[in-house]
């Protein structure tokens, strides 16, 4: 039965090539059976958004004349009747015919010219047939939980019904693998990674799905074809595959975000779209390490002129800014520096030889600066020595109101000034701001950057095993690019 029925649906596509006449343009007819003398809209899809086109007058026989000169890109469109609702459109052919009626769009839709919509609404029927087969069987299950045998034998229809779902979905991505409206519904698909195995650890399954997910969950997308961006498929999946299947370390998440980006430099328009999406979304700054990944992708897509759209202005300004990031980022190990206390000794950052250090470069006449200068007191009075040194670096030019304040609020950790940058410390440390704190581990590697001063002890908690994990920390870090 379901052979007859997929041959019945690809005979019916191939017999619509007769339905095709010559035409330049775009040119759609709509008849709806209950509804005239009124408007409808036409709006299209851009990433997860939806946006009006233009409307038009449905007449007293309730007919529709969409039609365009030029011809329409190719993507997801949607017909809509203000507060009713709406249905979809592929729009990739000249000229589409259709009928239907309230209140369900697609259960009564007929398509009488169209290769592209009938292969859509097609598989949208069978889909939603098969949805209530399904949901028909579960409520059985529900009100027979005594029965095992008959519960095994329905369970049984249910696992005939998915194979019977993946069977007519594999013909239709083989038969119809040259029409558009394929790629958005195989677009939509997850991919299936294996089931785990007898007396395999959790921990090596979990790490086979991790690599499986990886690899895989976007092979179903056609980056090399621009219509997907005018479709709510392509950007959801993106943010999916980046959100849920990647790791949240910074060097883990730029990976993530190169897999996608250099499948879309099959197109143009699609990689002008990926690198802008996900550069943006990490120049914001949000989190800690974003900046890792905007440098990253900056260096691999921007610096080289990969991103051949971007203009000299804004070509400047993110090579500008990558160039103060260059020193700074994560896992790095901070640059050396060595300057003088209140006293006129000198003081190496270096040489600090407890297992964190609070690096932070602050001006005694700003409110957020003092605020985060008592939270740091009130946190290294409280560790051990050899556990928490701070580094504080006066980035002001009151010297001796700086002193004063170092007495009156006891600073008792190392103040330090270096007023003529002699260490160039604003391009090794970005310091174009304040107040700004990194902290370094005992090798003097920048294990946190830009961080507010209430999160550092959380942080090292962290690290030293205290607490197992805490939420991603913002960053201080102003974004925009």
């Amino acid at each position: 039965m379901m052979k007859t029925r997929i041959f019945l649906i690809f005979l019916f596509i191939s017999l619509s090539h007769f339905l095709l006449a010559e035409s330049t343009g775009t040119h759609i007819r709509i008849k709806y059976k209950s509804y005239k003398n009124d408007i409808v809209i036409l709006g299209f899809y851009s990433g997860k958004n939806m946006y009006v086109k233009d409307t038009f007058e449905v007449n007293a026989k309730g007919e529709v004349a969409i039609d365009y000169e030029e011809e329409l890109p190719g993507g997801l469109y949607f017909v809509a009747i203000p507060n009713v609702g709406f249905f979809d459109l592929v729009i990739a052919e000249h000229e589409i015919s259709l009928q239907t009626s309230q209140p369900d769009f697609i259960a009564s839709m007929k398509v009488l010219k169209s290769e592209e919509n009938i292969l859509l609404y097609n598989y949208q029927a069978y889909m939603r047939t098969q949805y209530n087969n399904k949901m028909t069987i579960q409520e059985r299950i529900k009100h027979i939980p005594d029965k095992e045998d008959s519960i095994k034998i329905l369970k049984e229809q249910l696992i005939q019904l998915d194979d019977e779902i993946l069977a007519f979905k594999n013909n239709l991505f083989e038969a119809g693998k040259d029409f558009f409206a394929t790629k958005i519904i195989r677009a939509t698909e997850e991919p299936r990674p294996r089931s785990r195995e007898e007396g395999e650890e959790e921990k090596d399954y979990n790490e086979y799905l991790y690599a499986f997910y990886q690899n895989h969950y976007l092979d179903n997308i056609d980056f090399s074809d621009e219509r997907l961006l005018k479709t709510p498929v392509f950007e959801p999946r993106i943010d999916k595959f980046i959100n849920v299947f990647s790791m949240r370390q910074p060097d883990s998440v730029s990976a993530s975000c190169q897999r996608v980006i250099d499948r879309s430099l099959q197109n143009e328009e699609v990689f002008k779209f990926t690198l802008t999406k996900l550069f943006n979304k990490y120049a914001k700054f949000k989190y800690m390490g974003d900046e890792t990944v905007v440098y990253q992708l900056a260096m691999k897509y921007y610096i080289p002129k990969t991103a051949k759209w971007v203009d000299s202005a804004q070509y400047a300004k993110i090579y500008d800014r990558v160039a103060k990031m260059q020193y700074n980022l994560m896992g790095m190990k901070g640059k050396e520096l060595i300057m003088k206390d209140s006293a006129g000794n000198y003081h190496s950052l270096h040489s600090l030889n407890s297992l964190y250090t609070i690096l932070v470069f602050w001006d005694e006449t700003c409110g957020t600066c003092r605020k985060s200068m008592k939270e740091i007191k009130d946190f290294y009075d409280k560790t051990p020595r050899d556990s928490v040194d701070v580094y504080a670096v006066n980035i002001g030019r009151d010297l001796p109101a700086w002193k004063a304040y170092i007495v009156e609020n006891n600073l008792n950790f190392i103040n330090v000034v270096d007023p003529k940058d002699f260490n160039n410390f604003r391009i090794n440390y970005d310091i174009f701001s304040y107040p700004v704190i990194y902290i370094l581990d005992k090798d003097k590697k920048i294990i946190a950057r830009k961080i507010p001063a209430a999160s550092m002890e959380d942080l090292i908690n962290v690290m030293e095993g205290k607490a197992s994990s805490m939420k991603p920390m913002e960053s201080e870090e102003k974004g925009g690019l």
